[in-house]
């Protein structure tokens, strides 16, 4: 041994916060870039529907993916009633402020417009953390994800977004321009390289006959306009059985996210799968079965974002049904239809004739974003000090933000 004194070497540690399984398949990119940098350290905290048996218990997704899981933080949501959400996201920010006290990262990363996202803001704005934020400066006005993604933004220090669309949102609600990065949506990146089902593999597992048509479901509920949800689920779940006996198409039906209305839509499948031997109700397919199911099988129907965002990138026709996604860009593989089942069966019909043989434009990235958010994350915190990135300057004059 020399007589040289050795310190170890702090990395700055960046948290990041998944509580469902859409956006924790959407950033798992984004993981393995943050885990591949020397630089940086990962905490990685669990929370939300990964926990609850009643979603598929996704937290056995991540821990089979080889993740190290830093913090599970549960979060009740057993009550589906908006005084119960509301004292579930306020208990999920106290229990939550313990963790990262412990954790203390130099960085919170969140991705989307989930509304438990306000629990890690709080806990960001309070305990003085810097926040970075995925998917921001879009607009959904059929959903209250679009107060939460344009709370979260203001509350943010670093956003990462899709496309230049979306940047200039950002910009417009006077972020400094250093601050955002249009890095594309993380949720392409794994695509190209993600092992893919065989379609016979895929229905073998499902218990599907391989040689006929096959349709994938997932309605979430609508949680802008009271009602809405019911109409959705009502006219969805005709369309889905006449088409089942009229065109001979097998439907898997996924579990909605944990938004109000989400049990009116798990109650009308299970009516579906309980009558027909075409219908397989799924708590979670999980990633690769998921963008297997996107490559190989003949339509999407619902109202998620995974028509607009990963479907194109399959050429998979995507029928959206009602307002949930109003207000995002959609490529040509999206058909936008009432919550009316003759209009759903419409779709239907143009989804079969579809030519997937055409490649069609992705407008919402390129599939290289993980390494752009990881890279800027690095270059910083280690080159910017902690007051700089949290304090931030409100930008009026346009001629500032270039």
């Amino acid at each position: 041994m020399s007589g040289e004194m050795q310190f170890p070497i702090t990395r700055p540690k960046v948290a990041v916060f998944t509580s469902s399984r859409a956006e924790y398949g959407m950033l798992s990119g984004v993981l393995d870039s943050l885990e591949a940098c020397d630089e940086l350290e990962l905490a990685l905290i669990v929370s939300g529907t990964h926990l609850d048996s009643n979603f598929g218990s996704t937290v056995n997704e991540i821990e089979a993916d080889g993740r190290h899981i830093s913090a599970i933080v549960p979060m009740d949501l057993t009550k589906g009633d908006p005084r119960a959400l509301v004292a579930a996201t306020g208990s999920l920010a106290a229990d939550l402020a313990t963790v990262v006290q412990k954790l203390s990262p130099d960085l919170i990363l969140v991705m989307g417009d989930r509304y438990e996202l306000l629990a890690v803001q709080m806990v960001s704005v309070v305990m003085r953390i810097p926040l970075a934020h995925i998917s921001g400066g879009e607009i959904t006005t059929g959903a209250i994800d679009e107060q939460v993604r344009h709370s979260i933004t203001k509350s943010a220090h670093l956003h990462y977004v899709a496309n230049q669309e979306f940047e200039r949102r950002i910009l417009g609600m006077g972020e400094e321009p250093w601050r955002v990065v249009c890095s594309g949506e993380p949720g392409l990146d794994n695509v190209p390289s993600s092992p893919l089902y065989t379609r016979t593999d895929l229905c073998q597992q499902l218990g599907l006959d391989p040689a006929g048509r096959v349709g994938l479901v997932a309605l979430h509920p609508e949680t802008g306009i009271p009602g809405a949800t019911n109409l959705l689920v009502s006219a969805t779940k005709s369309a889905i059985s006449n088409s089942s006996g009229d065109l001979g198409i097998q439907w898997v039906l996924t579990y909605p996210n944990s938004d109000l209305g989400n049990a009116a839509i798990v109650h009308a499948w299970k009516e579906l799968e309980k009558v027909s031997s075409r219908i397989v109700l799924i708590q979670s397919l999980g990633r690769a079965r998921f963008l297997s199911s996107l490559s190989e099988f003949d339509l999407l129907l619902g109202n998620s974002s995974s028509g607009l965002v990963e479907a194109p990138s399959f050429s998979m026709p995507a029928i959206n049904i009602g307002n949930r996604q109003r207000g995002r860009p959609r490529a040509k593989n999206v058909l936008d239809v009432d919550p009316d089942a003759e209009n759903i069966v419409e779709g239907i019909h143009w989804a079969l004739e579809f030519d997937r043989s055409i490649p069609i434009e992705n407008p919402y990235g390129d599939g290289r974003s993980s390494p752009r958010i990881t890279e800027h994350i690095k270059n910083v915190l280690l080159n910017m000090d902690k007051e700089t990135l949290l304090v931030k300057r409100f930008v009026d004059d346009w001629n500032d933000r270039r």
